[in-house]
């Protein structure tokens, strides 16, 4: 993996991988890209736009997500998130899986926040899904200044919970 990220008006990340699975007999390498663009708008508003493309080994994923989220006062976040993804498995079906995110992060000490995520999704293989968890974030070595990241090809198609907007240290109590 290799990623370059700017951070100035706007923040501005990308990334490209190569992978090699062991496994396959037939055709073993996949590989992608990823990019991101997030941009405050104003004091308390903040907008990304991300998009992705993964092919090779096990098929092919292309698509983005939008998402926005508000700071409605210092110590709180809320977010939402559509993702879509186009899909083609190796024995060429096609389908589009999509979900929405309802997150938010509340900064409740230096060092722990709690996130909140609500997701649904649904794609033609798993129908619909949906579910809610929450997270309890304890930095024992700082403060809680790091955001919760996952990156959406790293997440089963249709379920991206990451509450990436907006960092702890963003939000003072």
């Amino acid at each position: 993996r290799i990623g370059y990220q700017y951070d100035g008006p706007f923040a501005v990340r990308a990334s490209g991988w190569l992978r090699r699975y062991l496994e396959a007999e037939d055709s073993p390498m996949a590989g992608g890209v990823d990019a991101g663009i997030e941009h405050p708008l104003g004091d308390r508003w903040r907008a990304r736009v991300d998009g992705l493309w993964d092919d090779g080994y096990g098929g092919r994923r292309i698509g983005g997500t939008t998402e926005v989220a508000w700071q409605p006062r210092a110590s709180l976040w809320l977010r939402g998130r559509v993702f879509v993804l186009g899909v083609r498995r190796e024995d060429r079906s096609d389908f589009v899986t999509s979900s929405a995110v309802v997150s938010s992060s509340l900064k409740i000490a230096d060092s722990v926040a709690l996130h909140v995520v609500i997701d649904a999704a649904r794609d033609e293989v798993h129908d619909f899904q949906s579910r809610v968890f929450a997270i309890v974030d304890r930095h024992l070595a700082g403060r809680a200044d790091e955001p919760v990241l996952v990156e959406p090809h790293e997440m089963a198609p249709g379920i991206d919970p990451k509450p990436h907007l907006g960092r702890a240290d963003e939000l003072p109590v």
